[in-house]
């Protein structure tokens, strides 16, 4: 049988529903692909998070688009928790999105969930967030 951190990898944890001027800018297979040695153990949770999303003929100077994210623990969560959330963004820009995230993005997020992390780290919510700027057509990484 297989260890509950392959299982966890195996399917998504939650894929909320978009409208259909949105896409998510890549796929569950592809995001497993990239980072699973580096999340071996942490039973990552992949969520496919539509809160939040741009609405039809928004437009917006910068798109959120991954967030990789260490929930603490706290009276409410007894052990910390590791998640992916994949964002929506305008069907129209997943073509310039997609091919950044594959060469760039999944790296840093590969990265940061392999970075060595002190007991007093797991005391407080991470994160590191993905955006895509329309301006320079770059994606843009923020920490928090």
């Amino acid at each position: 049988m297989e260890d509950s951190a392959e299982n966890s990898l195996l399917q998504p944890y939650g894929k909320g529903k978009i409208g259909s001027h949105l896409c998510y800018p890549i796929q569950f297979s592809e995001t497993v692909s990239t980072l699973a040695q580096a999340v071996e153990g942490l039973q990552l949770k992949v969520c496919f998070r539509g809160w939040n999303a741009p609405r039809k003929n928004q437009v917006c100077e910068k798109y959120a688009v991954l967030s990789a994210e260490l929930w603490a623990v706290s009276k409410y969560r007894l052990e910390a928790s590791w998640y992916l959330l994949i964002r929506p963004i305008p069907r129209s820009l997943r073509s310039i999105v997609r091919p950044l995230l594959l060469g760039q993005g999944l790296d840093h997020l590969r990265n940061w969930y392999s970075l060595p992390r002190t007991p007093n780290e797991f005391a407080k919510d991470q994160g590191l967030h993905v955006w895509f700027t329309v301006a320079s057509g770059e994606l843009a990484f923020t920490t928090s």
